[in-house]
């Protein structure tokens, strides 16, 4: 802690410029984290049923299945036809796709389409509409997304005449994904401005309110360069990591900040800063490593979903530690200082 406290005391607004630098760029490579939205890879990867749901992907190819439900004005041989050419304009196209599964097949199988078993036409013909199965080795949000994007301009492309609509497990998994982002970006909105009215509720003073977020801030965008170099995917339990960042690790910052400005009305800054990391981090890393051990826990889970998220919070708890530890004191010394600047300007 005394390490700690005398670099950020004598370093305060080159600790600013790396916050920034970090968050920037957390901020800009948050996109680009990939999406896990299949939630058979949330399950542990080692249990038979998986093991061999995957050893028949490897020999059969993907089982990932894209159904175009095209609207026509009766289902007959021309439709047939032309749904074919679709079909097979379609397959020509999309690199990930590798067969499609239609009415037709069995059309010719039983010579003709009112001699198909009615069991077996309802799963390709229903009223006037018509299903074609595409069959795709799409195994990623990305892939599922892409692909389902391309095929419906390939349908558009193509031109037929009446409405049609892409439904399947794959569309649920690109769609899902969307959710996913949406609802990430929504609550961590939600918590900076709650956490910021609350503060400004209290303090009565901006610079008092924002410095435990510009600290937290800095702490979510290191998490998000984390996850991008590390490969580690966003999952529907990961998207909530922001929000609670905010609200267990800004416990820190706060703290801090409120002993920096106690210990500031009686000493100079530099010695501010000492006593309030010094004195105060004892007990903030106490409860920082009991945090730790608690999330840390999550780890050891067979869950990979849990387990990635149990290595996120580990390091998210450590880092709000450590900017609580400098980002606060930092922004607290470098604001006052400017502040006089303009005073005596």
């Amino acid at each position: 802690l005394e390490m700690i406290s005398g670099v950020t005391a004598s370093r305060p607004f080159g600790i600013l410029v790396v916050a920034f630098v970090v968050s920037a760029a957390g901020l800009y490579v948050s996109p680009m984290i990939k999406l896990e939205t299949n939630y058979h890879k949330y399950v542990p990867q080692n249990l038979p049923s998986i093991q061999k749901f995957s050893e028949l992907e490897e020999l059969a190819g993907g089982q990932t299945i894209y159904t175009l439900v095209l609207e026509t004005d009766g289902v007959d041989s021309r439709v047939l036809e032309k749904s074919k050419d679709l079909a097979n304009y379609i397959l020509g196209k999309e690199e990930l796709v590798y067969k499609y599964d239609s009415v037709n097949s069995l059309a010719g199988a039983y010579e003709g389409l009112e001699n198909v078993p009615e069991a077996q036409l309802n799963r390709y013909v229903s009223g006037s509409l018509l299903a074609i199965h595409f069959y795709s080795t799409a195994g990623t949000h990305e892939e599922y997304k892409s692909t389902l994007n391309s095929v419906s301009r390939d349908v558009e492309f193509y031109g037929w005449e009446g409405d049609y609509y892409l439904t399947g497990q794959a569309v649920i998994y690109s769609e899902l994904g969307s959710i996913m982002i949406n609802s990430q970006t929504t609550m961590t909105l939600v918590a900076y401005i709650g956490i910021l009215a609350v503060l400004l509720l209290i303090y009565r003073s901006l610079r008092k309110a924002i410095v435990p977020l510009l600290a937290i801030t800095s702490v979510i965008g290191v998490i998000n360069l984390v996850m991008f170099i590390s490969g580690v995917k966003q999952t529907m339990v990961s998207i909530a990591l922001n929000s609670i960042i905010l609200g267990l690790g800004i416990d820190f910052s706060i703290m801090i900040a409120e002993r920096y400005l106690e210990e500031r009305q009686r000493v100079s800054a530099v010695q501010a800063v000492r006593r309030a990391i010094e004195h105060t981090g004892k007990a903030t890393t106490t409860s920082a490593l009991a945090m730790m051990g608690g999330f840390g826990a999550l780890m050891l889970s067979t869950f990979p979903v849990m387990r990635d998220f149990g290595f996120l919070s580990l390091v998210s708890i450590s880092l709000s530690l450590l900017a609580a530890f400098t980002v606060v004191p930092a922004f607290l010394m470098v604001t006052e200082r400017l502040g006089e600047r303009l005073k005596s300007s």
